[in-house]
């Protein structure tokens, strides 16, 4: 074999397999350049919303288990059956305020196959919303967690699990992240579980007085609206407030569903986040928001807080997250100079904080 059979025959597979390495380093490289990571975040939201409609498909046929809270909303607010004497002791548990309530009233109309589409579709779509590219592995672990149930794989599929309840969690996560951008999403938490609300404290800090007063009138606006329609509603859920601030679970109850997994009491979690958001709101970590108003939800049960700590992805992903970090130079539109610094090192500085969240 001569010289050129020797090249042909004997380097190239070396340097092939070195182009091929260098190949396949780069395109794992891609990967990481913004415009596949907004192609990767996009796919994984679109097939988070897929699969939440054909969970919800699979419901409404009859092929899957509905939802335990799907049930008991559908089932509570189109008999009458809201706000009982005593929580979670009798065969109602709808005890949020009228508002939600009202709304699924209207929607019965529909039929029930119809609202567990819409509800999957609706839940998972805010899963997608919050979570944004983690969106469609978490459902992965969701799927995990049902296959192999173990304590480390049911705490990862909790907002998988959230979501197939069809519980308000992930709704209200998702209004927690849309309202630091529009406010006025704050109504949902705050005429949900009340309790997240607190996250409101981070406008006021910050003096943000538009912002919070657009919140607090979308609030009152909806619950003047619902209480127009029936006065008797908020009468009953006001009564069925002031008879279990105190009442402890019964044990019947406790024996068969998951004691809360946090024993601290609501009024000492309620300071703790209040004091979450303050600092948060003081040194521009947006992040603070939806850890405090997780940690806020008045029944703190079945690790009911994780969803709403996914806001974390979600609200970094947003303009008041981008104007925090600049305001780490200087005011909210990132005027003013850092003491030090020379004119190229802080444009190179402001460019740094005010870039995009990972997974944006």
């Amino acid at each position: 074999m001569n010289d050129l059979g020797l090249l042909r025959f004997g380097t190239t597979p070396q340097l092939s397999r070195n182009a091929m390495a260098r190949g396949v380093g780069n395109r794992l490289r891609s990967l990481g350049a913004p415009g596949n990571r907004a192609r990767l975040r996009d796919v994984s939201m679109a097939g988070t919303v897929m699969v939440g409609f054909v969970i919800g498909l699979a419901q409404a046929l009859g092929r899957a288990e509905a939802g335990t809270d799907n049930i008991l909303y559908w089932h509570d607010t189109g008999n009458g059956l809201a706000y009982p004497a005593q929580w979670m002791i009798s065969s109602s548990w709808w005890v949020y305020p009228p508002p939600l309530g009202q709304s699924l009233e209207f929607i019965h109309p529909i039929g029930f196959p119809a609202y567990l589409v819409a509800s999957s579709v609706l839940l998972f779509a805010a899963l997608a919303y919050v979570a944004r590219g983690w969106s469609l592995p978490l459902v992965g672990l969701g799927f995990l967690g049902i296959a192999f149930p173990s304590p480390p794989t049911l705490i990862l599929a909790q907002p998988f699990g959230w979501a197939l309840l069809g519980n308000v969690q992930l709704l209200m996560a998702a209004a927690i992240v849309a309202g630091m951008r529009w406010p006025a999403a704050w109504a949902v938490p705050l005429l949900t579980k009340i309790g997240p609300g607190v996250g409101l404290l981070w406008f006021a800090v910050r003096h943000e007085w538009r912002n919070l007063s657009i919140a607090l009138a979308a609030t009152l606006a909806i619950s003047a609206a619902s209480f127009l329609l029936s006065p008797s509603d908020w009468a009953n859920w006001l009564r069925f407030v002031a008879s279990n601030l105190n009442s402890p679970m019964d044990s019947k109850v406790v024996a068969t569903i998951a004691i809360p997994t946090v024993p601290i009491p609501f009024i000492v979690r309620a300071a703790m986040s209040a004091g979450l958001v303050v600092w948060g709101a003081r040194t521009n970590r947006i992040w603070t928001v939806p850890v405090a108003a997780g940690w806020a939800i008045p029944a703190l049960y079945m690790w009911s807080f994780l969803p709403i700590w996914l806001g974390v992805i979600g609200v970094r992903a947003t303009p008041a997250a981008h104007s925090s970090r600049a305001a780490a130079i200087g005011d909210q539109g990132g005027n003013r100079v850092v003491p030090g610094l020379d004119g190229p090192q802080e444009t190179r500085l402001r460019d740094a904080l005010s870039a995009p969240a990972e997974g944006e």
